[in-house]
C-alpha cells in the first residue's frame, strides 16, 4: 500500500505543471463516469477558451488583409496570429483524441504503479527533466506574451493622427466589422478579452508541450527499463530454464507495450 501511494505521489508530481494548465483550459480528460456538473463546467471552460482566442485571432487577420496595405507590416501583424492559430489547432486535436489521451494516461499510470523501485527512479529522473522544461517554457511565454498584451496599450498610450483623430492602441490590432472598438467601454472589453485570449493560448501551448515532453521522456524511460531487463537476463547465467523463459516473456511483453 505504501509503495502504491509513493508511486501515485511521484506520478502526480511529474504531471503537476501541465496538469493544472490542461485543467484550466478544459483539456484534461474527465473520468469515464463524470457528474453532470463537471461536464457542464468543462463545456463552459472550452467555450470560453475558444471564444477569447478567436475574438483576437479573427479580427487581427481581417485587419492585416483588409486594412493594412504595407506588406512588411502585414507580415509582422500575422506572425503572432499564426502562432495563435497553431496553438488553437493543437488544442483542438487534443480534444479530438481525448479517448486515446485518457487511455494513454491510464497506461502511464500502470507503468508507474507496476515499476520496481529502480525503474521508478528512472521515471522520476526523466520526469524532473520534463517538468523543468515545461516550467521554463511557461515562464518565458507568460512573462513575455502576457506582459506584451497588458503593457503595450498602457506604455504606447494614444496615437493622434494628422486629422486630429485619436486612436487607442491595442496589443493585437483588429478590424471589427460590426462595431467601433475605439469607443468606451468597447475598447476596454476588447483589451481584457485579448489578455484572457493570450492566457488561454499560452496555457494551451505549455500544456501541449508538457504532454509531448511527458510522452517522449516516458518512452525514454521505458526503453531504459527494457535495456536493464535485457542486461539483467544476460548477466545471470545460473538461472533455471523456466526462470529464463519467464524473463524473456517479460521482456517481450515490455517491448510490445513500448511499440503499442
Amino acid at each position: 500500500m505504501s509503495l502504491t501511494k509513493n508511486a501515485e505521489d511521484d506520478l502526480r508530481d511529474s504531471m503537476s505543471v501541465f496538469y493544472s494548465m490542461l485543467k484550466i483550459t478544459g483539456a484534461w480528460p474527465n473520468p469515464t463516469k463524470s457528474s453532470l456538473s463537471s461536464v457542464i463546467l468543462k463545456t463552459c471552460i472550452i467555450f470560453t477558451s475558444y471564444f477569447v482566442q478567436l475574438v483576437t485571432l479573427i479580427p487581427s487577420v481581417l485587419y492585416a488583409f483588409a486594412k493594412e496595405k504595407n506588406g512588411r507590416k502585414r507580415i509582422k501583424l500575422l506572425t503572432p496570429q499564426i502562432n495563435n492559430l497553431c496553438q488553437l489547432i493543437k488544442y483542438t486535436i487534443l480534444f479530438r483524441r481525448m479517448k486515446e489521451f485518457r487511455k494513454m494516461m491510464e497506461e502511464i499510470r500502470n507503468s508507474w504503479l507496476n515499476a520496481t523501485e529502480e525503474n521508478r527512479r528512472i521515471f522520476r529522473t526523466n520526469a524532473k527533466i520534463g517538468r523543468k522544461a515545461v516550467i521554463g517554457i511557461g515562464v518565458t511565454m507568460f512573462s513575455g506574451g502576457l506582459s506584451y498584451r497588458i503593457l503595450t496599450p498602457i506604455l504606447r498610450g494614444k496615437l493622434v493622427l494628422p486629422n486630429n483623430t485619436t486612436i487607442k492602441i491595442l496589443s493585437c490590432p483588429g478590424y471589427f466589422v460590426f462595431f467601433d472598438e475605439q469607443v468606451t467601454p468597447t475598447y476596454e472589453i476588447i483589451y481584457f478579452l485579448q489578455i484572457f485570449g493570450g492566457f488561454f493560448t499560452y496555457s494551451a501551448q505549455c500544456a501541449t508541450m508538457g504532454v509531448y515532453a511527458m510522452l517522449c521522456l516516458h518512452m525514454c524511460s521505458l526503453m531504459r527499463t527494457l535495456t536493464n531487463k535485457m542486461k539483467e537476463l544476460s548477466d545471470q547465467s545460473d538461472m533455471s530454464e523456466s526462470a529464463v523463459q519467464a524473463k524473456i516473456a517479460d521482456i517481450v511483453e515490455h517491448r510490445i507495450m513500448i511499440k503499442r
